[in-house]
């Protein structure tokens, strides 16, 4: 995020005006599907909106980059640590393994929110407008939330509460 390190910007430059690029030529030549159905239902005015354009960008977003981060970490923890299939209650019909590894990877480890109105928030004060830094991962290591956080539990009965995709309408 070029907000925390200011020398990232050209890459995320050349990732926004790929991705750009690659939703312009899904607007343009979408014949059937999702993105066809959209012009079709709110029209080329709307079609073509930013709104649009970042909603576009964040079903690419949700549907590759978190599938990729989130498949490719599992099977990493997995090989590090053989014993988690082995301990893994699958006779339990809460078996919730695949929760716990979400909550142990945190596969987006942060996001950006603004602050909606000025705030304080625990003693933190905010502006309207602030961009707020959530870190998933540092919730999903909580002691307070989670027992033992660093340790990778398949058994874990809370494991469900992590925040390994963020909570609530987000862009991601």
């Amino acid at each position: 995020d070029t907000d925390i390190d200011p020398t990232r910007e050209s890459f995320g430059q050349v990732g926004y005006v790929a991705l750009r690029k690659m939703i312009e030529d899904w607007q343009e030549n979408a014949q059937s599907g999702f993105v066809f159905d959209i012009k079709n239902e709110l029209g080329e005015e709307y079609y073509y909106s930013n709104q649009t354009i970042n909603t576009l960008g964040a079903v690419f977003n949700a549907g590759f980059g978190a599938i990729y981060a989130t498949t490719a970490s599992a099977l990493l923890v997995i090989n590090e640590n053989p014993s988690y299939i082995d301990a893994a209650d699958i006779t339990d019909p809460k078996y919730l393994s695949e929760n716990e590894l979400v909550r142990y990877i945190s596969p987006p480890q942060a996001t950006r929110r603004f602050a909606g109105r000025d705030m304080d928030f625990f003693g933190f004060k905010f502006k309207r407008g602030q961009p707020i830094y959530t870190l998933f991962a540092a919730a999903n290591r909580d002691p307070e939330k989670f027992e033992q956080p660093h340790i990778l539990d398949p058994n874990r009965k809370n494991a469900k509460d992590h925040l390994g995709f963020g909570r609530g309408g987000h862009f991601c």
